[in-house]
């Protein structure tokens, strides 16, 4: 065989190995890469369920001391009680937001309340307006609403969001809407804005502004929007401050953090057509008690992750 021809085939040969061999380690490191991904997305997910179980049980310890050592203990100044309750921190998770600092749909298909009603309407509006799928039939959000109060019976002892999928709104067009609009593959969830609860005290009845998404402060706030969300963002600033600080007497109570934001809306009621009682009527401001829901970021796409906190056993 000519030594030229013989020189070409086996550097041709060894072309195609070394293609190969590199085409499988792209592979491997593609997959391994995925894994990797998914592996630290599970541990973040573990970590914070976690700590929401370690919250929820530190919870359950006796806050009192037994009662001659607290007969003793009511003996001293009222200043240093105040002192020591001030130095404790105000015990948020943002990874658990009150419950009331989502969208509640029982107000909408249980109670047909208008306000919310109308929140619900903006908000499925301004989520998915620009999405194909939503505009398969014409004011879908309209008719999604319509349907959902029509079977408001089947939805009475609904205690998630995520059960308003098994639903059947009689209509396969509206069901495929309703399904990507809660599955959210191209879109944002709409499990993620809302929640699903009958309420039990005057606040939750109230939505949570502390704590509130971006998207659900714009729609209660068309035309003020960027004005509460600095307000929040303002106190906000101030509630990291005091915790970070050590000194007692500058951290901040929960009373003081809602009078704070309280006082800042009723200024800016004052200078916009915000009508203040109705604030006060729609929203919460307080800090709230953690939430059912834990919601952790994807570190990779910034999508958020739902996870149901399990129920405390009860002896």
């Amino acid at each position: 065989m000519n030594p030229l021809l013989l020189t070409l085939t086996f550097l041709t040969l060894i072309g195609i190995l070394t293609s190969s061999e590199l085409l499988q380690h792209t592979q491997n490191k593609f997959c391994n890469d995925l894994l990797c991904q998914s592996m630290q997305q599970e541990k973040l997910c573990s970590a914070a369920l976690q700590k929401a179980l370690l919250e929820d049980l530190s919870e359950d310890l006796p806050q009192k001391i037994p009662s001659k050592t607290s007969k003793m203990i009511e003996k001293k100044s009222q200043s240093k009680t105040h002192a020591r309750k001030s130095s404790k921190s105000l015990r948020y998770n943002t990874a658990r937001p009150p419950n009331n600092s989502r969208l509640n749909f029982f107000f909408v298909v249980q109670e047909e309340d208008p306000f919310w009603l109308q929140a619900a309407a903006n908000l499925m509006r301004h989520l998915y307006a620009d999405h194909s799928f939503f505009l398969a039939i014409p004011n879908a959000e309209q008719e999604i609403l319509k349907a959902l109060i029509a079977h408001k019976h089947q939805a009475q002892n609904f205690e998630y969001p995520d059960d308003l999928a098994s639903l059947d709104l009689e209509n396969p067009v509206l069901q495929e809407i309703f399904y990507q609009m809660l599955k959210g593959n191209f879109a944002p969830s709409l499990l993620n804005f809302i929640t699903y609860e009958s309420p039990a005290t005057p606040n939750q009845r109230k939505l949570n502004l502390l704590f509130a998404p971006s998207e659900l402060l714009q729609v209660l706030f068309p035309d003020n929007f960027q004005q509460v969300e600095y307000l929040v963002a303002e106190v906000w600033q101030d509630i990291l401050a005091s915790e970070a600080t050590q000194d007692p007497q500058q951290r901040l109570s929960r009373i003081t953090i809602r009078q704070s934001l309280l006082k800042k809306i009723e200024d800016l009621c004052c200078t916009t057509h915000l009508a203040l009682e109705e604030a006060k009527k729609h929203f919460d401001f307080t800090l709230g008690k953690s939430g059912t829901i834990l919601f952790i970021e994807d570190p990779v796409t910034g999508e958020l992750q739902r996870t149901k906190i399990p129920a405390r056993q009860k002896n």
